[in-house]
Formats: C-alpha cells, structure tokens, sequence
C-alpha cells in the first residue's frame, strides 16, 4: 500500500475567459503558510489538488497566509472554492486581503465544492497578503482563491468552469510516493519541523490482519523528508501499542500534527480492547475509540500520550 504526497505542480483553478484582457491571479492552497490550517487530499478526484482544512476540535485555528503577487494594479474580483459541509455550516471562515476582510463569509453556502464570489477589491501594490481566517474550528475548506481583473458586469455574469481534474493534473516524482512494505497506509499530516523537514505522521495496519483490522491493529508511523514531494524515510512508529489498560493502548489512527508556541501536538484518534483478528469489525475495539492529543518538543519525539483521553464517551448509555 502507498500514500502520495501532492506537490503544488498540478493547477488547480480553471478558467473561461473571452476577453483576452482579462487577469487571473489564482491562489494555490499548497501555496499557504497554513498556520494551523492544514492540506488534506480527501477530495483529490474533485478538485485535482489538495485542499486547505481548519481542523481545530471546535477551537479556531491560526490563520493560513499567502504573499500574492500581481501583474497589474487594479480592480479584481475574488472567487473562493469551498464547500459547506454539513447543515447549519459549521466550517466557516473569511478571507482578507491586504489585511482587508472580504464581505461575506465562506462555507456557508453550496454542499458541494463551488466557487463563491467574494466581490471586487482593489489592489494598489505590487504584492498583497491573503489570509483565511478560522471563524469556528469545525473543518472550514478552502480549495483555492482566483483574482479575475475584468469589468464588473461581466464578471458577475461568468463564473469559474469546473476544472478538467485530467488536464490539470501532472506527473509526480517517484519520490513523492510513500511506501510501507507490510502495511496499508492511510490518513497522513504533514508539518515542516524546525530541522527544515517535512515530517509526516501517518497510521498503518499490517495487511496480515486483513482490510478490516484497521480499527485493532493501526498504529500511528512517522516518516521525513526534504520537501513535501519526498524522498520519504521511514522513522518507524511513533505512538505504538502500549497495553490494554490504556485508552489508546491497543491502536491509533487519523493524525493531525499541529505546532503551537514552539511545541508539537499530534491529536489522533486512539482504542483499546482483545486485540483480536475477526470477521469484519471488532467492535470491542470500535466501541472503544476515544479522540486524545500526545505532546513533544520536536516532531521527531518523545511523545508524551495523555492517560486521559480529550473527547471522551457520554456516561448516558442511552
């Protein structure tokens, strides 16, 4: 099993313009210092390219920013790809420009990926900072930012075509390919540690406890590299079994490295239970699941694991 790592070589905005004037200055999410957003390729086969996520547990995350630059000054009008992605839009967010919130907010509107029109702004330098803003910690999405400089009516009247995913997307290096002989790989996050690395925390199973046995047997594994399109080492495990008197103490999974304050903090979800290899679920260990946070000064580790989980059960059986 493997895991690609997406570089930013595959365009992600496609537009259709019939004035041959016309500016477009897209906005690439692997282009963000992504603060405490972060890239997820959930929706690969949509959008042809990662997307930025705020994955903060229902606690606003730090901003993700940009340095755009522009070939013209001028008027242009912003469009915004998200999506809502579930009733009453907990993922919402804004957009600033040159430190300027755009007038309304984003991910509140269409359940499927759509481009959202942020209105016209203008811009007088040769450079602006963009900036996506958290306004719940409940998984805002961001598949990237297109300026379109072009007369307002018609603007307002033409929208972004969807792109074609086949002819945007380009060859990746043998290098950006993570692979992990044993093992199916799944659910990875990356952070660039002090060191200058890219480390990525992803969770594996052993294939010998069948497609199932992710929920009994995963552990969470680290790997580095010099850039986010590899070449990936293997480091091994990072938050392995530990014993079944522990919450987490028999598996974990779904990373999300963050750093605050100098600090890493990886939240993950974590079980325990028999251990066993059966027929579909084990539900002793499904039943189990618990959603904690380990702590380190560096990406490489100590990991210092909670005996206390962070999102636990109600005591309501009902």
């Amino acid at each position: 099993m493997k895991i690609t790592v997406c570089r930013a070589a595959a365009a992600l905005v496609l537009l259709l313009s019939t004035a041959a004037e016309a500016v477009r200055v897209p906005v690439y999410p692997q282009s963000f210092d992504a603060g405490g957003w972060s890239l997820d390729a959930q929706f690969m086969d949509v959008v042809g390219s990662p997307y930025l996520i705020a994955h903060g547990l229902g606690v606003r995350v730090l901003d993700a920013k940009a340095r755009v630059e522009f070939p013209s000054r001028g008027e242009y009008r912003v469009w915004v790809r998200t999506k809502n992605w579930a009733d009453g839009a907990p993922g919402r967010f804004r957009v600033r420009v040159d430190g300027k919130p755009l007038g309304r907010e984003f991910g509140a509107g269409s359940h499927e990926w759509a481009w959202e029109d942020g209105g016209v702004v203008k811009i007088e330098k040769d450079a602006v900072e963009v900036a996506l803003e958290d306004l719940t910690g409940f998984d805002g999405r961001c598949a990237g930012i297109v300026f379109v400089s072009k007369d307002e009516e018609a603007a307002a009247a033409r929208k972004p075509a969807a792109p074609d995913i086949g002819a945007m997307m380009q060859p990746l290096p043998g290098t950006a390919t993570l692979k992990d002989d044993g093992y199916f790989v799944w659910g990875g996050s990356v952070v660039k540690g002090g060191d200058g690395l890219y480390h990525l925390f992803y969770a594996r199973w052993p294939k010998e406890s069948g497609f199932q046995g992710w929920v009994s047997h995963s552990e969470i594994a680290h790997a580095v590299a010099p850039s986010v399109s590899g070449p990936w080492t293997r480091k091994g495990a990072a938050l392995p079994k530990r014993g079944a008197e522990f919450w987490d103490g028999m598996c974990t999974h779904n990373p999300c490295i963050r750093k605050f304050g100098g600090r890493y903090y990886l939240y993950y979800m974590g079980n325990t239970g028999d251990g066993k290899i059966v027929q579909g679920l084990n539900m002793k260990h499904r039943n189990n699941q618990r959603i904690g946070v380990a702590v380190a000064d560096k990406p490489d580790g100590p990991w210092k694991r909670s005996d206390r989980p962070l999102v636990d059960v109600s005591p309501d059986k009902g």
